[in-house]
């Protein structure tokens, strides 16, 4: 969100002087000078001037400078995902009216004017947690001890602007002072209170991006494979942190209506892998282009990754720019024997993360994999619609247990049949959530996400894409 520009930029910005009878306007050269000489000031400064109100006097700075040093070697490593997924994260979860300044490379400041101290603390604290929460989580260890998670710490400028709308620099320096405190991540009683928690608003106008749908038109048709006729169907997921459908997850049929990741010759199997992922990339792409900024789960069978087509595989993924696969490409790794090591998922784990955003592993809710479940660095999904005679009440119950045994480890559930299923993975915090209970098929390419708040599941608020 950009701060917009405003007229007599520099005159707003210097602080007004008490001038002495018959003191001239073009004699300056006792005041303080303009307030560019200093970037955060003049951020900041231009912030208050152009809004000239109090309510825009409590900003929340995070910063990762403590994260980047509890990571050590790792931060090297994964400096470029950790950044872009950041970024990212804070811009699907700010506000309506909020707004959000890169003071640099590895800080923000959040300006959150219709919120009370401890509401915009809170709110920062909920989207420092995200971060974190998504880093470790999926890209790292989540049983690490510590837990990195990025800091957060008022700056508070109510006393930086005059009832007239003047500036005062000697209090707006002592608050930038402070900003600073906060950004070298100083305050050491604050690094380790770290609460858990996720939940957040959007601007239903800012996450309902992309064109009207239009089945008549190409370009949001389903993507179909020239190579093996493998057809391409999404199923769209409600995701807990940015409390908005801006997920879908990739499916694929072939002809005669089975997966083809379910067939009797390895060598199929694997060619069939290499026309998904080229299919599904292709299809990403033309959401990238059509400003559908949305997660993207291509899901990718084991055996194929573990030698057959990893370099075709590879290849294919590449063909999205780095920057796009790292903010919106997850990579699924589906169709795993039950005789299969974890070691194994782990190494098709460790192929795919330089790739992609992250690595998500899935299994069936009713049946669990327990290769599956001990696999780390990874999302756990679970699919709650192989077993669909089972009935609503033992669902929610085995939604209770696989969360419960998961604990604190970001997990999504797919195929949930109903409104009831889906309040139980809701009630169960489930970081996505996918299914006919949520929402149909779709068989064409996503052209939106659309915000949809917890209250909205539980109301069995109708949603439309």
């Amino acid at each position: 969100m950009k701060i917009p520009i405003v007229s007599s930029f520099f005159s707003r910005l210097r602080p007004r002087a008490q001038r002495g009878p018959g003191h001239d306007d073009i004699t300056d050269s006792d005041n303080p000078k303009a307030w560019d000489d200093d970037g955060l000031e003049l951020k900041l400064g231009t912030l208050l001037a152009d809004k000239a109100s109090k309510s825009y006097g409590t900003v929340q700075a995070i910063t990762l400078t403590e994260f980047q040093d509890d990571l050590g070697k790792l931060w090297k490593s994964h400096e470029k995902n950790i950044l872009l997924i950041a970024e990212t994260t804070i811009d699907r979860m700010i506000n309506k009216g909020h707004t959000a300044i890169r003071e640099d490379e590895l800080t923000w400041l959040l300006v959150t004017p219709d919120l009370s101290i401890g509401e915009a603390e809170k709110f920062a604290k909920i989207i420092a947690e995200s971060i974190g929460e998504k880093l470790m989580g999926a890209r790292f260890d989540p049983d690490e001890d510590p837990d990195p998670t990025p800091t957060t710490g008022m700056v508070d400028l109510s006393d930086a602007l005059a009832e007239d709308g003047s500036i005062d620099r000697s209090a707006m320096q002592q608050a930038v002072a402070k900003a600073r405190a906060v950004i070298a991540a100083k305050d050491g009683k604050t690094r380790r209170n770290r609460k858990k928690t996720i939940d957040s608003k959007v601007d239903n106008k800012k996450r309902e991006v992309g064109t009207p749908a239009d089945d008549n038109r190409t370009r949001h048709t389903g993507v179909t494979s020239a190579e093996a006729g493998i057809k391409l169907v999404y199923w769209p997921m409600w995701a807990s942190d940015s409390q908005s459908i801006d997920t879908f997850v990739c499916r694929a049929i072939c002809e005669d209506g089975e997966s083809p990741f379910e067939r009797q010759d390895p060598s199929q199997v694997a060619a069939n892998a290499v026309a998904v992922a080229r299919a599904g990339i292709v299809a990403l792409n033309g959401m990238i282009k059509d400003g559908v900024r949305a997660k993207f789960v291509l899901p990718l069978p084991l055996a194929p990754l573990l030698a057959p087509a990893q370099r075709q595989i590879l290849q294919a993924l590449e063909k999205l720019e780095d920057a796009h696969r790292f903010l919106y490409l997850r990579t699924e790794i589906v169709a795993i024997p039950r005789s299969v090591s974890t070691a194994s998922i782990l190494t098709a784990r460790d192929l795919l993360l330089p790739v992609a955003r992250d690595v998500s592993v899935v299994t069936s809710l009713m049946s669990p994999n327990n290769a599956v479940l001990a696999a780390s660095k990874v999302m756990i999904g679970c699919d709650a619609g192989a077993a669909p005679l089972i009935n609503t009440e033992k669902i929610a119950e085995e939604l209770h247990h696989f969360k419960k045994a998961l604990k604190k480890r970001p997990t999504y559930v797919l195929g949930l049949p109903d409104a009831d299923t889906v309040k139980a993975a809701v009630s169960n915090n489930y970081a996505e959530i996918g299914g006919p209970g949520l929402h149909s098929v779709l068989g064409r390419r996503p052209h939106s996400t659309v915000a949809v708040t917890t209250q909205d599941l539980l109301a069995g608020t109708p949603i439309i894409l």
